[in-house]
């Protein structure tokens, strides 16, 4: 296998299923629709396959060590339900089960109303199909396999071409271990709002306890999380990022097409709308560079259009009922910018600094997309979107991976200057520290099967107290004439079997 067909394939993974939305609406013609999506999706893997990264061979010694990081990584962020999963898989678990075992549209019986799963679904689509088609409860073992092959795919091109063993290693090591000072933000947070500890005992009881998430140093106002939390807590957001930090990294280097970069943007938001907008600065690059410098060929604009046309579905199914997330502008929020000072010094400076250090002026490829990436994690605080800030968090997702591998490659390639690699060697051990975090958490708390429970149940059970437009929306406000009467809702009034995870 060439790398060129291996590349394509993890595009086609990741965006063959929003040919199944119309099915899963109902839409009127959703047979023929989700043929046409299907086949403009196998003309652009078929178009990339001969052109991406070809002829090199696939190195299978690289892609078995990346699969081997992703199976670690995923079974331990409780994918399988091997170890502990995280109490966002809650929320993940009823929507798998939902779609698989629920008739399409799946809708919900709550307060009197009906209510239609409107959420991004693109990493649940396959697995739910496989259960729906074989009958058997497979899907969270069909999710597993689903994301540790995309995984392994993503851990392998971020590896430059022809790269040595050193340099693999090295890459997919500081990638995967990256976060920022989560610590140090933890610990000024610490001692500045608990008085009265006997430190340091009391921290180290406190930062060890497994229901504490340093991510979280700087409250609700933003988050720029580590790689290992990403994983472990938001792999449907992390996904569509890491794949698109791949694919723009490798454009730069002139080794696959404008037009993949550009309809992977639409494609990828049915598996994160917010790591999707993240995306945008980056192609908007793509596209200003390649006319610049005339190379946007005729096949990127009908690849492009490609794959826009067959993510129109998904576009309409995703934008169903999206204003009623929370949202405003939080500038002017008090200690807004004491905060955003705190938190750009403890998560962007540190990698950035090492990059542009090792750098000593000279220029590379990487300048215009550093700068973007840069740009874009400087300003994304500024506005909030969910209760959580949710925007900020997934929006940043493909610059943080960008920052992560452009470090990575520094390291690898640094050569005779110590003093960097000592300050490189200390900065990644702080972030790192994040990770081990999580990976204690799922090795001393106690494995927790799936919940026999819908969405709204869980919801119910766990955070009724907060909106859940981010999942549903009333099914009168959706538009009849695309999509088909939904059989009357799940019932969620019985909430007796679903636990409540502190």
């Amino acid at each position: 296998m060439t790398e060129g067909l291996f590349f394509s394939s993890l595009f086609f993974l990741v965006s063959i299923s929003i040919s199944a939305v119309p099915l899963f609406l109902g839409m009127p013609g959703a047979p023929f629709i989700s043929l046409v999506s299907f086949l403009l999706l196998t003309l652009i893997w078929r178009a990339e396959a001969t052109q991406a990264l070809a002829p090199r061979p696939v190195r299978w010694r690289l892609l078995a060590f990346a699969g081997a990081v992703s199976i670690f990584l995923c079974v331990l962020g409780g994918e399988g339900h091997f170890f502990y999963a995280n109490p966002d898989w809650l929320y993940r678990d009823a929507v798998l089960t939902d779609l698989a075992r629920q008739p399409w549209p799946v809708t919900y019986r709550f307060q009197n109303h009906d209510w239609l799963l409107r959420a991004p679904l693109g990493m649940y689509m396959l697995p739910a199909l496989v259960e729906k088609i074989s009958g058997y409860p497979v899907a969270q073992i069909a999710l597993l396999v689903q994301n540790v092959v995309i995984f392994s795919s993503i851990f392998y091109f971020i590896v430059p071409t022809g790269a040595t063993k050193r340099t693999a290693f090295i890459v997919i090591a500081v990638f995967w271990i990256f976060g920022g000072w989560h610590l140090a933000g933890f610990i000024i947070r610490f001692f500045t709002t608990t008085p009265g500890f006997d430190y340091p005992a009391s921290f180290f009881r406190v930062i060890t306890a497994p229901q504490v998430h340093i991510d979280w140093w700087a409250a609700v106002f933003f988050q720029y999380p580590a790689a290992v939390t990403q994983i472990f807590w938001v792999p449907n957001h992390t996904i569509p990022a890491w794949v698109f930090a791949c694919l723009h990294l490798r454009w730069i280097r002139s080794e696959i097409s404008t037009g993949l970069v550009l309809a992977t943007v639409p494609i990828l938001a049915f598996w994160s709308p917010l790591a999707a907008f993240g995306m945008t600065p980056f192609a908007a690059h793509a596209v200003l560079k390649s006319l610049f410098n005339r190379r946007l060929r005729s096949t990127d604009i009908l690849v492009t259009l490609a794959g826009i046309t067959a993510a129109i579905p998904m576009l309409f199914y995703e934008g169903l009922g999206a204003g009623s997330v929370p949202h405003a502008l939080q500038a002017f929020a008090p200690f807004f910018w004491i905060f955003y000072l705190i938190f750009i010094s403890l998560t962007i400076v540190p990698p950035l600094g090492l990059i542009l250090w090792a750098r000593e002026g000279q220029k590379t490829i990487y300048d215009s997309t550093l700068l973007i990436a840069a740009a874009f994690l400087f300003l994304l605080p500024v506005y909030r979107l969910g209760l959580a800030n949710d925007f900020v968090m997934r929006g940043a997702s493909p610059a943080l991976a960008i920052l992560a591998i452009m470090l990575g490659i520094q390291c690898a390639a640094i050569k005779g200057k110590r003093v960097w690699m000592s300050f490189a060697i200390a900065s990644l051990l702080i972030g790192s520290v994040t990770g081990a975090l999580e990976i204690n958490r799922a090795l001393i708390l106690a494995r927790n099967p799936p919940p026999d429970c819908n969405l709204v149940q869980i919801w119910q059970m766990q955070e009724p107290q907060m909106p859940l437009t981010h999942y549903i929306m009333p099914v009168e406000a959706a538009p009849h004439w695309a999509i088909t009467e939904p059989r009357p809702g799940v019932p969620t009034d019985e909430t007796s079997a679903c636990p409540r995870v502190k």
